[in-house]
């Protein structure tokens, strides 16, 4: 890849794990003054894991010098859209200390100007965006400053006897978890509970009690995103694991009854996909069916046609993948784009008085376009 922006890219990842890595505490959600904080400190620590983990990604292909430019720019999208998603999150949780909230629109806006730097510029664009000291210095200011903040609801007093001074302790986390969710709007607006039968022993009175979580089964974009999940009623102990582990992940996928777990899938460039997460506490499983949208393809029939030079309507069949609604533009003044339906658009021919000529008519469904192009025999 391209040599001063892989060694810059290396140190921006690295930066930014030492300081993230740095902060990282295990929540005592069981010594939490209430549920509201247990959660918000879970999920908490899974957002500083998933950020980690993407900048992780980062720093492996920078460091490999196997990666093409196109790939470590894949990951590091990823990384900026990772910390956008968890510190807009923050920014919107109530409990996220005011301390904590006064950082995070600078985070916000300089991850953003990251991400939207690899989708619309250049390589030497976000070279210089990145080797910008001052501002990477004022990032990772605003990163330790916001963990830090956002953690100490999380600490929990040790005993007195512990502790001569009487001050909180936090455990440091070799390893972290992560979801302030990106689909939060999602999992508010479908927090239908999800259960499994329980299986019960011919000579047991009691059955145990059900899995059940806070979100059933769900459908996902094409984009990347982030579910959280709680896991509101279990037997007892939880674990999740993904049988789709290339591109439906499962985040802190072990935890006790109130806590959760965050589902990841990655972004889908081909077609709809279904993948399962299996939850199993005790001897209840049940599964959780994740399915993801696919891109959107589009196909037309005929993409070239010849047509007589009289005035005339040309039909062209539309597919597309899954069924979209699309656009059709002519780029030639003599045709004209007439009746839209479903599968097909009608196309009027305007009479040619002079000699041939051919013109062209896009249908596009989302970043897919097909082009059809006429010909018109001249007069």
């Amino acid at each position: 890849m391209y040599k001063p922006l892989g060694k810059t890219l290396a140190l921006l990842a690295a930066g930014s794990l030492v300081i993230t890595m740095g902060m990282m505490v295990t929540p005592a959600s069981s010594g939490a003054p209430d549920p509201a904080t247990s959660a918000y400190c879970n999920t908490l620590e899974q957002d500083m894991t998933d950020v980690v983990d993407s900048l992780q990604a980062v720093l492996d292909a920078a460091n490999s010098g196997t990666a093409t430019a196109d790939e470590t720019l894949a990951l590091v999208a990823t990384a900026a859209d990772a910390a956008v998603t968890t510190f807009q999150a923050l920014l919107a949780d109530p409990a996220t200390p005011v301390e904590a909230q006064a950082k995070l629109p600078g985070l916000i806006t300089y991850w953003t100007s990251v991400r939207d730097t690899v989708a619309h510029g250049t390589l030497d664009d976000l070279l210089a965006l990145v080797s910008d000291q001052a501002a990477l210095q004022q990032a990772f200011d605003n990163i330790t400053d916001v963990f830090s903040k956002a953690s100490a609801v999380c600490m929990v007093p040790t005993d007195s006897s512990a502790s001569p001074s009487g001050s909180s302790s936090a455990s440091a986390s070799s390893s972290a978890s992560a979801s302030h969710s990106a689909s939060s709007s999602t999992s508010a607006s479908s927090s239908a509970s999800h259960s499994a039968s329980s299986s019960t022993s011919p000579s047991s009175s009691v059955a145990p009690a059900p899995i059940e979580l806070s979100k059933g089964d769900f459908t996902a974009d094409s984009a990347r995103s982030k579910t959280a999940i709680t896991v509101t009623k279990a037997p007892g102990d939880w674990k999740a694991s993904s049988d789709s582990k290339k591109w439906l992940k499962v985040k802190k996928g072990a935890g006790k009854v109130g806590a959760g777990f965050s589902v990841i899938v990655t972004k889908n460039k081909g077609a709809q996909r279904v993948g399962h997460v299996t939850i199993t506490s005790g001897t209840n499983t049940m599964t959780l069916t994740v399915t993801q949208n696919g891109v959107a393809t589009v196909s037309v029939d005929p993409k070239t046609t010849t047509v007589e030079a009289t005035a005339s309507e040309v039909v062209i069949k539309v597919t597309t993948t899954p069924e979209s609604a699309y656009v059709v533009k002519s780029k030639a003044k003599w045709i004209t784009v007439g009746k839209q339906e479903p599968t097909q658009v009608t196309l009027t021919i305007a009479e040619n008085k002079g000699r041939q000529h051919k013109g062209k008519v896009t249908v596009q469904v989302g970043s897919r376009t097909e082009t059809i192009v006429i010909t018109q025999k001249a007069a």
